[in-house]
């Protein structure tokens, strides 16, 4: 049940019924309503924002409707109903299903027709549950909203509008209908914008309207009564309109109003925050999405109908097939349509109109709209704002909606549930019939739909037609080529004829393969297309892609408008032509929203996040695996330790090269007696780090692994005040300055690998290790583009790469210490309590007894080979990371080509490598990656040192590009 009431609440009975006594207008109080209590306000955060929106409605909102507007109704259970005027009127609500959807509103509707008055109080209220998922939560809107459309065909709300006054109906008509509408408006009004947009970029006229308004008479004649001033600020507004009003704004604004209003100003700010970082206005956006497109489909098809929510308490993971049928029609496609329409103003609107050439006095508007912000993305930010949370919104609340192997599983579920049959049959109900049988179902409920609805449809999907024309005739300038686009798009649909035979030919296919065939033909196709443009018939970027969009807005526009040909007797369902052409969209649209979910998926921490974020404490250690946890602590420490510290060792490794720092050595006097280059600061660096890593070994010994991470912070923070140093201590504390961040690095690069390794899940480590060696590349990656690219000094970058470690060091004190370090140094027991603690979980005694097998395994000569072919495989890192990148960075493949992008470029292939590495590293033997990378690193190796020798290449032409291209698959096999 989602309903309770308290004995306490009860006691204040007397005092609600005498209210009805006391009503100032000495009418018959029919209905006294009280505020309710969510009761599941804390079980998630989509609970939260519910309970939040419902206190609003509860109190403000209902205060106000009863007295002064005297427009409140009956809104659900915590209202008492004077019985005796409730009987002879048909009983509290209408049996209606269909257009008495809301019933309950029509009880204050009755009530308010025959002269009876709604009260509220709020010194009593009522225990209600709400929905606690989005799935529940957007079926119960979207019965709210279809319910809000049946009241506007009703004859109540009709005879309401005959006999009330102005003011009473308009408080009537906002409260209730007018809201849906007002919400209707909002989407449409994103619509009208961007198509407003789009028109004024394909109408080619920008440009022109600026630089010939000084050659306008009405302007040029009034120049004394400050018109052009008018004009121009009209010009400005006109062109550069930026689209301000946020979908869901206007549903937080009266949240604030009452978290200030009850809560104070520091609980109100608090609970503001919290909603804010709970990703409260992503959730509003998408609900106003809901909203507006049940409203809309009720207005104009009609046929509500009660959706049951169950009213349970649903934490469960939805799949990615039951999130694509729930919201394809209401988010999915539309938030696709803005995309596209966001790519046809990115490619053909101007957004720099500006004439230097002329003086002020020939062409003032040209010239003063300059200054004027002209920014795409200024304009255009809402409305990305708006497409990317309903594409993505579904994933950010759904639990577990960024586990990765779960993910997997849902990409697998849709590829079978897309190529499925209609006869076919899965224990989950969702792939049940597969996406033709759910196709078929969608069609059907427009068979009721009348003509004039039909018509309406097709109407406002004319639209993407009026889009062909101007963009096929924007470049090409010539009316054929609309009929070009719309022929291809025709033999398109004949040509998908022909493919759903291949199809059916393919059944025996596993459906991933079918998939992956089916993105490549379709990639494959476009991509022919745009050869066949550039190269054969030699027409520009412009040219080529305002025919495709032309092309994809004709066949969008007749897969939308044929969708209203569904009868009871008669219906594009049956036809293969247009089955395979809703499949096709559908199936981009599906990978265009696989696509960030895998990306999302891949990043470890996320997960845990977004778990925390949607429930709370209790929740989260219940929905989270015990792996997850440790593995998300162990990728922050690692991506952003790894980042800092090879950052650090990038820099400091090849300081002697550097233009920055030999412009300090020799600006200031005394630093380094003005010798730059001969191996001091690097020789002091190696030191300090063999140095801090036997320093590191006695604090991960006594101190533990934390301690010993905090210590190479406090290294790094002395060595950054050292290097800072000004004045007279500048020469004297440089070298020490440059020892201490050497030895940070030698301290935390091995506590960091320690630590991580040993608080992840065995099956977990190679992915842990992997994320600290990306976040090292990604750092060293940083130094170059800063020391090449943007030329930032030396000493500033050691200051950000510093405040990178800051971020770690302190943090770490907050997780928990390594099992392994607290078994060694206070038993099995504290052992236990440890990995309780880091597996977020009581029952740790599987992973108890691997440890105390690891403790007790005899590796014989083993242990031997292992510790010859670590020692090896430190050599040829530290021989990489360390003279590998100074060379490519500075030395030998500058004779060559540009060392500053070389090494760019060189590291970045190595973190793609890396990247790619992540996906393969649990499926491969180890010992078979490093043989397939080792050895094409030593050979690339071998070539450069072979040619640095003997110079064989010398200065043959082509020789950089043979330099470029060795290096960067050396570095490629390196990140793997």
């Amino acid at each position: 049940m989602n309903q309770q009431h308290y004995f306490e609440e009860c006691l204040k009975m007397p005092q609600l019924l005498v209210t009805a006594d006391l009503h100032p207008s000495k009418k018959p109080v029919s209905i006294i309503g009280m505020r309710e209590h969510i009761f599941t306000g804390n079980a998630s955060s989509l609970s939260k924002f519910k309970s939040w929106q419902e206190l609003v409605f509860v109190t403000l909102s209902q205060r106000v409707l009863a007295d002064p507007l005297y427009v409140r109704m009956h809104y659900g259970h915590p209202d008492i109903f004077d019985k005796i005027i409730a009987m002879p009127r048909g009983g509290v609500s209408k049996a209606s299903k269909g257009i008495n959807l809301s019933e309950d509103v029509f009880a204050g509707f009755n009530s308010t027709l025959r002269g009876g008055v709604v009260t509220h109080v709020e010194f009593m209220q009522c225990g209600k549950g709400r929905d606690v998922a989005l799935s529940q939560i957007s079926m119960f809107e979207g019965k709210l909203a279809n319910g809000a459309g049946e009241t506007s065909l009703a004859r109540e709300a009709h005879r309401m509008g005959q006999f009330m006054d102005f003011f009473r109906l308009n408080s009537m008509y906002y409260s209730h209908t007018g809201f849906y509408f007002a919400t209707w408006m909002t989407i449409v009004t994103t619509f009208v914008y961007m198509y407003c947009k789009v028109y004024l970029a394909l109408a080619g006229v920008q440009q022109q309207i600026v630089y010939d308004m000084n050659s306008t008479a009405v302007i040029t004649e009034n120049i004394a009564n400050n018109f052009d001033g008018r004009v121009f600020t009209d010009l400005k507004a006109v062109l550069n309109t930026q689209f301000y009003i946020q979908a869901g704004t206007f549903l937080m604004l009266p949240l604030m109003c009452v978290y200030f209003g009850e809560g104070g100003f520091v609980r109100g700010m608090t609970r503001f925050i919290d909603m804010i970082i709970t990703l409260g206005p992503a959730f509003f956006v998408f609900q106003v999405g809901t909203t507006m497109h049940y409203f809309d489909n009720n207005i104009v098809h009609g046929g509500a109908k009660y959706q049951a929510t169950g009213r349970g308490f649903k934490i469960s993971r939805e799949t990615l097939v039951l999130l694509y049928k729930a919201y394809a029609s209401s988010h999915y496609r539309k938030a696709w349509e803005l995309i596209g329409l966001c790519l046809v103003y990115l490619t053909f609107g101007n957004f720099y109109i500006c004439q230097t050439d002329a003086s002020a006095n020939d062409n003032t508007f040209a010239s003063d709209y300059c200054e004027t912000a002209q920014a795409y993305g200024v304009q255009t930010f809402s409305v990305w704002f708006i497409s990317i949370l309903w594409v993505v919104g579904p994933f950010l609340f759904n639990s577990d909606g960024l586990d990765f192997r779960k993910t997997k599983v849902d990409v697998q579920q849709w590829c079978m549930w897309m190529f499925a049959p209609e006869d076919y049959k899965d224990d989950d109900p969702a792939n049940k019939g597969g996406w033709v049988g759910w196709w078929k179902g969608d069609l059907e409920q427009l068979h009721n739909s009348n003509m004039i609805s039909r018509v309406t449809v097709i109407l406002r999907e004319c639209r993407h037609f009026l889009l062909m024309f101007y963009v096929a005739t924007l470049e090409t300038t010539d009316v054929m080529y609309v009929g070009y686009s719309f022929g291809a798009a025709v033999a398109t649909i004949i040509l998908l004829g022909v493919f759903h035979g291949f199809g059916l030919g393919m059944r025996s296919m596993s459906p991933v393969t079918r998939a992956v065939i089916y993105f490549a033909t379709m990639a494959g196709f476009v991509t022919a297309y745009f050869l066949a443009t550039w190269i054969v018939m030699d027409w520009t970027f412009k040219y080529s892609i305002s025919l495709f969009f032309a092309y994809v807005a004709a066949l969008y526009g007749i897969n939308e408008c044929f969708r209203m040909w569904s009868f009871p007797h008669s219906s594009i369902a049956g036809i293969a032509v247009f089955q395979q052409l809703q499949f096709l969209f559908d199936f981009i649209f599906c990978t265009g929203m696989i696509i960030p979910l895998v990306i999302l998926s891949c990043i470890p921490f996320l997960n845990v996040i977004q778990t925390r974020m949607m429930y709370n404490e209790g929740f989260s250690k219940v929905m989270s695996a015990s792996s997850q946890y440790a593995f998300s602590l162990a990728a922050f420490m690692g991506v952003l330790g790894g980042i800092g510290v090879g950052w650090l060792f990038n820099l400091l490794s090849t300081l002697e090269q550097s233009a920055s720092f030999a412009s300090y050595v020799v600006t200031y006097d005394g630093v380094l007696s003005g010798n730059v280059g001969d191996g001091t600061t690097t020789y002091m660096l190696y030191g300090a780090c063999v140095v801090g890593t036997i320093i590191a070994g006695f604090l991960n010994f006594f101190l533990g692994r934390r301690l010993a991470i905090v210590a190479g912070g406090l290294f790094s923070t002395l060595g950054m005040v050292a290097v800072s140093a000004n004045d007279d201590l500048r020469s004297t504390l440089l070298m020490p300055g440059i020892g201490l961040l050497g030895a940070s690095c030698g301290i935390l690069l091995p506590s960091l690998a320690i630590y991580i390794f040993e608080i992840s899940t065995k099956e977990m480590r190679g992915k842990a290790i992997l994320l600290l060696g990306m976040g090292f590349i990604g750092g060293s990656l940083l130094g170059g583009i800063f020391a090449t690219v943007n030329q930032l000094g030396w000493i500033w970058q050691t200051f950000a790469a510093c405040i990178v470690i800051a971020l770690v060091t302190p943090v770490v004190n907050v997780f928990p210490e390594s099992p392994y370090w607290v078994l060694d140094r206070k038993g099995w027991d504290a052992c236990e309590a440890c990995l309780v603690i880091l597996r977020r979980k009581p029952d740790v005694q599987e992973e108890l007894k691997i440890m105390r097998e690891e403790e007790t395994a005899d590796e014989g000569g083993a242990g031997a080979f292992k510790f010859l072919i670590g020692l090896f495989l430190m050599l040829v890192s530290s021989l990489t990371t360390g003279f590998l990148n100074a060379f490519v960075s500075y030395k030998g493949a500058s004779e060559y080509t540009d060392q500053d992008q070389l090494f760019v470029n060189a590291m970045a292939l190595q973190i793609s490598g890396a990247v790619i590495a992540i996906f393969f590293i649990d499926k491969l033997d180890h010992k078979s990656i490093l043989f397939g990378t080792l050895i094409p690193v030593a050979i690339c190796a071998g070539v450069l040192g072979f040619n640095e020798t003997s110079e064989l290449l010398g200065d043959k032409e082509g020789s950089g590009l043979y330099i470029s291209l060795v290096v960067m698959l050396m570095y490629f096999f390196m990140g793997l």
